[in-house]
């Protein structure tokens, strides 16, 4: 593909294949690269905007009236004028809702084209904004939105937003963007400039659902203040349906509002995990309609470096002891900003940027009722018993029973996990359960594979539980029972 005709456009091979080419590239043309627009500025297509291997060419974007943008205005007196939204998206009922402005905007293809013409969108959508708050008179509470490529638009919007306001000596910054599983290809690990960072607004969160490596639709690298990370990111439950349950679920045909096909069933397959982190953010949204409105499921997640840190209660501090402070959580979604209202004012723009943050959580797999509470369980082992020195292989299974809000019960089951138990040794597990309550009961399965050494030497192993804890994370309930006993 070659560069444009245009005489201010140098005349380049834009097949660049390796990092050589790329340098020389940029070295060559450096301040030259670029595409001016009228009222948008120029758009360089050298550094930052090319890196080998992550972003080994770009083109500039096309101009504005090809980017195809849309912008509806969503409220409870235009309710029909727009593109449709599931009721189960916001209630306009509430007098406290927010007026919601959808774009909508054209894709292009090769995927690097609308990589390229993300940057003019987001020029488009920040300088619209800018110009929609002065002529309400008013300093707007501006939350931006995006999903995928769109989280990176958002970005962009939000620094041209600063950017232009800036110029007209009124500088404003955009107050909040939540980036829903922000596209990984020809943006992780690229320049912040290039991509979501937290520099977009005052406060950027940001879900991560489809951040499998080297696999994933969605990044892995942090892009906000706060990245929360559910069920490690990727693999979502519910996702990698039959055909058969594709069908016939009517959860999922409720809420995509289309008939079965095979090509769209194809495209939600493999786009299943990506979808998620805009289904977990609709859940979050307070509403009357929501199946799960009335639940006590706050979608807590916790501060953590790891998911196996998360998984092995490393990162819990004190909500195990039910003492002091404990270490951070945030509740995802809508309700992500509070914990970080204190940012958002025009004092609080003046303080230091925080260090970025992991938060992780479990997520269930049906759709719109995926909120999940967290249960820590710590199985202890006693000293005595009899037991190999390699230790003793067994399938342990838990099920938990806890009781929340009447009517609402809990059944907790932690599916059989293969051990090598050792004497005097705890073993963690982080259990997710439908609504957050007190544990009531426990029930320990221990299932021990046949082992040949006891039968040739007509000998049985044996090894005392000594005691097992759970706690509810969200509420802080815990269970102890003490010298259970194996079966």
């Amino acid at each position: 593909m070659s560069a444009s005709s245009d005489p201010e456009f140098p005349q380049v091979n834009m097949n660049v294949l390796s990092k050589l080419n790329v340098s020389f590239l940029i070295k060559q043309y450096g301040h030259k690269v670029e595409k001016c627009f009228d009222g948008y500025g120029c758009f360089p297509i050298g550094e930052p905007w090319v890196k080998f291997p992550e972003r080994p060419y770009t083109i500039a974007p096309f101009a504005p009236r090809w980017q195809g943008i849309n912008i509806c205005l969503y409220t409870k007196d235009n309710l029909n004028n727009c593109e449709a939204i599931k009721d189960a998206i916001i209630d306009l009922d509430n007098p406290a809702d927010p007026n919601v402005l959808i774009v909508t905007h054209k894709s292009w293809m090769p995927a690097s084209t609308d990589v390229a013409n993300a940057r003019m969108k987001g020029a488009i959508l920040g300088q619209f904004l800018y110009k929609l708050e002065v002529s309400d008179g008013n300093d707007l509470n501006i939350h931006i939105i995006g999903h995928n490529t769109g989280a990176h638009i958002a970005g962009y919007a939000g620094n041209e937003y600063n950017r232009y306001s800036t110029d007209r000596g009124n500088p404003r910054t955009v107050n909040r963007i939540t980036g829903l599983d922000p596209a990984s290809f020809a943006f992780e690990n690229t320049d912040p400039r290039v991509r979501l960072d937290p520099t977009d607004a005052l406060f950027v969160d940001v879900i991560h659902t489809d951040a499998l490596p080297n696999f994933g639709l969605g990044a892995a690298q942090q892009m906000g203040h706060v990245d929360l990370y559910p069920n490690e990111g990727f693999l979502q439950p519910g996702c990698r349906q039959t055909v058969f349950n594709y069908i016939t679920d009517p959860v999922l045909v409720d809420v995509t509002q289309t008939r079965f096909s095979f090509v769209e069933f194809i495209y939600d397959y493999f786009g299943c995990d990506t979808y998620r982190s805009a289904y977990l953010y609709l859940e979050s949204i307070p509403k009357a309609k929501t199946p799960i409105a009335d639940a006590p499921c706050p979608m807590q997640y916790f501060r953590c470096p790891s998911w196996a840190s998360f998984q092995e209660g490393q990162c819990l501090g004190d909500k195990m002891s039910g003492l002091g402070p404990d270490v951070p959580d945030i509740s995802l979604g809508a309700s992500a900003g509070i914990a970080w209202q204190p940012r958002i004012t025009a004092a609080a723009a003046l303080l230091p940027d925080p260090v970025p943050e992991r938060y992780y959580g479990r997520a269930g797999g049906d759709i719109l009722q995926a909120c999940r509470a967290h249960y820590f369980l710590q199985l202890e082992t006693g000293t005595g018993g009899f037991v190999p020195l390699a230790g003793l292989n067994a399938w342990v299974t838990v099920e938990v029973s806890a009781v929340g809000p009447a009517p609402l019960t809990n059944e907790v089951k932690l599916d059989a996990q293969l051990l090598r138990l050792q004497p005097g040794t705890t073993y963690p597990f982080m259990i997710p359960g439908t609504v957050k309550g007190t544990p009531t009961s426990i029930s320990l399965t221990v299932l021990r594979p046949l082992d040949f050494i006891e039968l040739i030497a007509k000998v049985r192993y044996s090894l005392p539980i000594k005691e097992i804890r759970i706690r509810n994370l969200e509420v802080r309930n815990a269970t102890t029972i003490t010298s259970a006993t194996n079966r």
